[in-house]
């Protein structure tokens, strides 16, 4: 069976529940307690609630409805990658559409913003790797979004309109006096 896994890479324990759509239950299933380091499974194959929050404080919860059928995927199963309550979800073993982003500008501390005019996702400021290897810098979106980046030490900001077009668009931030660097893969 499909399902998905939730591996904690925060630097603190969290609590994890998922609904349990799958066999037609309406409450949400036990909380699962995850040490940093911990990885838990949860077979199921439709889209589901995922709910982690932070034992010590309710007000650390964050909710997605994630897709655990599969249907997409490159394997079948989607890994869920939780790195902290201030970082983007990683997704990993499903289709990617949405915003590789790095920073090539030499300029340190550059930030990125990602609206969310076509669904769910973050819309804060993050900081912008060099690379686009790690999960947790991906911006799922599909359709046209704002793409915006800035400097915290000195205040400028720069933004483009892009659309994934059903693909995973790989953007590489050149500096705020140049183009940006776009490719399209997996359309």
């Amino acid at each position: 069976m499909p399902g998905l896994s939730v591996t904690n890479k925060s630097n603190h324990s969290i609590v994890v529940t998922i609904s349990n759509y799958t066999n037609s239950a309406k409450d949400l299933a036990p909380w699962a307690i995850l040490k940093v380091g911990e990885v838990n499974i949860f077979p199921r194959d439709t889209y589901e609630a995922l709910v982690i929050q932070d034992p010590n404080s309710e007000e650390n919860t964050r909710g997605w409805y994630v897709d655990c059928s599969g249907a997409g995927s490159e394997n079948g199963f989607l890994a869920v990658i939780f790195r902290g309550f201030d970082q983007q979800l990683g997704l990993e073993g499903q289709k990617t559409v949405g915003f590789n982003i790095r920073n090539a500008s030499g300029i340190q501390g550059v930030q990125a913003f990602v609206s969310r005019f076509n669904g769910s996702g973050s819309d804060s400021w993050y900081n912008v790797p060099t690379t686009f290897g790690d999960p947790a810098n991906f911006w799922a979106r599909n359709g046209r979004e704002m793409v915006a980046f800035k400097d915290p030490a000195s205040g400028r900001q720069k933004g483009w309109y892009l659309n994934t077009d059903g693909g995973t668009v790989n953007v590489t931030f050149n500096g705020f006096d140049a183009d940006l660097s776009v490719s399209t893969v997996g359309i």
